[in-house]
This record gives C-alpha cells, sequence and structure tokens, in this order.
C-alpha cells in the first residue's frame, strides 16, 4: 500500500490480463471513472494477474469522497452518475457472463456487480404508439411481417412491416429519410434507458429537404416578443439575475 494513497481493485472473473479484450478493459475503465469521481485524484497502477483486477490508487485527500460515492450506489440517496455507472458495468458483466466487486484496501467487498446472477436488470416489455425516424438499411425475408431496419445517426431500429408497405419502403433502401408510425414494443433497464424491442410499422412517409425547409418556416413563423429584442441574449442573462 502507497503512501501517498490507498489501493482499490475492480474484481471481474471473466478474463486475465491476457486474455481481456483492450477495447472491453477500456469500457469498463470509462465506466469505472463515473463510479470513482475524483478522476485526478484516481490513479490506474496496474492489472494484478489471475481474473483482470485494475488496481487503483486513490489519493488520501480524496480517499473518503471517493468511497462514500460508491458506498452510495445502493444507499437511499445515490449519486446519480455513480448509480448509473454501476448499472453499466453489470450490463456488461451480464453480457460477458460473469460477476464484479469493488474491494478495498483492507480486502473488503464494498460494492457487488451481480452480473449474470442478476435476476431482473429490466421492466417490462411495454407497448407504446409513436414514431421514429432514419434511412432504411434492410428490407426483406420470408415472413410476413417483413423485418425492417432504420439507421438513424448510428443507431438500428428494429422493425417489422406488411409486406405492402415494406415493398414501399425498399424503394428508398440507402437513399431516403423516412419517419415510420406505429407501435414499439419496449424494455426500460434499471439505469432508466429504454430499449426498443421491435417496431411495427403502420403507415411511413418520406422525409426530404423541402420537408425540413418547411419544419424551418413554421418555426420561424411562430409569434414570440423576443424577436423584436435587439439583444435577446442579454435580456435572458437579465432575467436569470432577477433584475
Amino acid at each position: 500500500m502507497s503512501g501517498a494513497g490507498r489501493e482499490y481493485r475492480f474484481e471481474i472473473g471473466a478474463f486475465s490480463p491476457e486474455t481481456m479484450p483492450f477495447n472491453r478493459l477500456v469500457d469498463y475503465l470509462h465506466d469505472l471513472v463515473d463510479l470513482f469521481g475524483e478522476p485526478r485524484h484516481v490513479h490506474l497502477i496496474g492489472i494484478e494477474p489471475g481474473s483482470a483486477r485494475p488496481v487503483f490508487l486513490v489519493d488520501k485527500e480524496a480517499e473518503e469522497t471517493v468511497r462514500r460515492r460508491i458506498e452510495s450506489v445502493h444507499g437511499a440517496n445515490p449519486v446519480p452518475a455513480a448509480r448509473r455507472a454501476w448499472c453499466r458495468i453489470n450490463k456488461r458483466l451480464v453480457e460477458d457472463g460473469t460477476c464484479g466487486a469493488i474491494i478495498d484496501p483492507v480486502g473488503e467487498k464494498i460494492l457487488a456487480f451481480p452480473g449474470r446472477e442478476t435476476e431482473s436488470p429490466v421492466f417490462g416489455p411495454f407497448n407504446q404508439a409513436g414514431s421514429l425516424r432514419g434511412v432504411p438499411i434492410l428490407v426483406g425475408g420470408t415472413a410476413d411481417p417483413v423485418a425492417v431496419r432504420l439507421e438513424d445517426k448510428g443507431k438500428v431500429w428494429a422493425c417489422r412491416a406488411k409486406r405492402d408497405i415494406a415493398k414501399e419502403i425498399a424503394k428508398h433502401i440507402f437513399s431516403s429519410l423516412i419517419e415510420v408510425e406505429g407501435v414499439g414494443r419496449w424494455l426500460r433497464r434499471e439505469d432508466g434507458e429504454w430499449d426498443l424491442m421491435r417496431f411495427t410499422i403502420s403507415d411511413f412517409k418520406v422525409l426530404d429537404e423541402v420537408d425540413l425547409r418547411e419544419t424551418v418556416r413554421r418555426l420561424q413563423e411562430i409569434p414570440a416578443a423576443w424577436k423584436d429584442l435587439d439583444d435577446p441574449l442579454a435580456e435572458l442573462r437579465r432575467i436569470r439575475r432577477g433584475s
């Protein structure tokens, strides 16, 4: 144990230092930054042999804050960012088929990650009517309804549609941004995020530049007193100060 600080460990059983993919290690470390907080006072000093076990040196002046933050995760008033980080780490452990824990300087397990033993990590599923936007990147299959995939800013939505609708959507594959309407089947994760299981399309429309320009035009036509001000930002600052 260093005189400059105290050592904490993240224990994960799925990998050894020799078998853990580097990108997966980076994923865990990224989440541990949010779990520990105090990034300037927490230092990665090594990975112990055996199971992959990153070792962190926590500066003495920050240890009380870091420990309180970690222990808050399952308390009545958890630090939100720490709680979200715990959920992300636990989800990764589920995917890796293992469990984990934070071990303090005297070998006590101060925070557990049940991982694969998690009993109910999600709530639902729920049906919700709504709409999605994206570019069709896949339309096909022998079933009816037909599988449809929409890509929106790197995220892919899993959808399905009756064959007549799917046939029309296929005309816009890789080329047009469309908006689909229908009913989604959603799961709510423990961290509050929503995962779409599938979306059943009932109708769609193509969104082109004309649609976008028309939307902007309509927004500009909304009456608003701030449009008549010489300096809207200065007025906003005045309102915030209460003057």
